[in-house]
């Protein structure tokens, strides 16, 4: 009986990683909103770590839970590009494995040799570039192995964050963080837009609707090519005055915040809104677009040039940390396992739920300082609660689907 299961939980990515990023994403956000909780009381919450809790939670945030779901989300998909078998088994269980070594082993950092901390943290990447590159490269096209580079540029970013903690980089791996940031924002912009108006458009022909305007290959370059710009003046505008700096990249967000904004209103998200796994889709591109409108606002109002009220940089990030990423994940997660599992390609109640209440954590992240000043920490809190029970009622709903093998499968 243990021998069938493991044959069934371990013969599909998504099964595992799926599982553990919404574990990941429950636990972490209900430690995270406990401390800051606490910390606006006064008190502190001792954890076994060795950076600041604040590092912990970017950290955990980007290379934790991200992490975990990007990597379910390309075991499914890549063979379905390549034609090749999925990863399974022995190798599909030991990045599992690995991947709990870094979490045990940053949480527990404060006990730990960092040299020991960034190794367990480290290896996970080097097994999930060779898996997913060999079958890139068995593919006839080369269409999608710009991925394998930016797992690379995410590998790099995992250990350069590490290289910050224990001092080594002077900024403190802000940089590697940010970085990472805007290579996950690039991925969802690029898968984002290939399933995103697929799904509708196979929607819209099954209900005989009206069907959107045919993608525009140039706005889908464009758009792409401004959130590259992005990544790439953020790393290069350090060496500029500050002012001239934030102006810069201010401009090449508003660009890519207007690209995005664009290509999602060609998509006629409104044409989908009775579907709560299409509508998802749709809420988190257009967060996309919004995180990119407010780090452009936030640099604005930093240069002080305009006498704006100022955006805490920190708060507009979080429009592409939660909000876009938050509501994506738990779109692609829950279409995929029900795809997957045999089951049909509707959305209860408890998903629309969970969809809502990420995007509302969103909300409180970013708008909850702004109005409640006297004690922002409690807005925070608040907001990482928020996150925590989206993450949490998806594992409701779904921990039947992930574990337990039905007779469609």
């Amino acid at each position: 009986m243990v021998a069938s299961w493991y044959r069934f939980f371990f013969a599909a990515g998504f099964r595992p990683f799926f599982l553990l990023a919404a574990l990941h994403a429950a636990a972490s956000g209900t430690v995270w909103a406990v401390w800051l909780g606490l910390n606006s009381l006064g008190h502190d919450l001792a954890f076994p770590i060795a950076p600041p809790p604040t590092l912990w939670h970017a950290h955990e945030m980007l290379f934790g839970f991200l992490s975990a779901a990007l990597t379910g989300f390309l075991l499914t998909a890549v063979p379905n590009w390549t034609g090749t078998a999925p990863v399974k088994g022995r190798w599909l269980l030991a990045l599992v494995l690995l991947w709990l070594a870094g979490r045990v082993a940053f949480w527990l950092s404060g006990w730990l040799p960092p040299v020991a901390v960034i190794v367990a943290d480290t290896a996970f990447w080097p097994l999930l570039i060779w898996l997913i590159g060999s079958a890139l490269f068995k593919a006839p096209t080369k269409r999608n192995q710009p991925f394998l580079i930016l797992l690379i540029l995410l590998w790099a970013g995992n250990l350069a964050d590490h290289l910050g903690i224990i001092g080594v980089l002077a900024d403190g791996g802000s940089l590697a963080r940010q970085t990472t940031l805007n290579i996950i924002v690039l991925m969802m912009v690029i898968i984002g837009g290939r399933i995103t108006p697929t799904f509708s458009r196979n929607w819209l022909v099954n209900h005989q609707a009206v069907l959107p305007p045919e993608a525009l290959p140039w706005l889908e370059r464009a758009t792409i090519l401004s959130v590259v710009a992005v990544a790439l003046i953020d790393l290069l505008a350090t060496a500029l005055p500050e002012q001239a700096g934030l102006l810069v990249r201010a401009s090449t967000a508003a660009l890519a915040a207007v690209l995005l904004g664009y290509r999602l209103w060609r998509w006629q998200p409104w044409r989908i809104a009775a579907e709560p796994l299409l509508w998802v889709l749709h809420l988190g591109a257009g967060w996309l677009a919004l995180g990119f409108a407010l780090r452009a606002y936030a640099m604005v109002s930093a240069a002080d040039i305009l006498s704006l009220p100022v955006l805490d940089l920190t708060a507009a990030l979080h429009a592409h940390f939660i909000g876009a990423a938050g509501t994506l994940i738990l779109g692609v997660m829950g279409r995929a396992s029900r795809g997957h599992s045999g089951l049909s390609l509707t959305a209860g109640r408890l998903m629309s739920l969970s969809y809502l209440l990420a995007g509302g954590a969103a909300v409180v992240r970013i708008v909850g300082p702004l109005l409640w000043t006297s004690s922002p920490l409690v807005a925070l809190s608040v907001a990482g609660t928020l996150f925590s029970i989206a993450y949490a009622v998806f594992l409701y709903d779904f921990i039947p689907v992930l574990l337990i093998k039905t007779s469609k499968q």
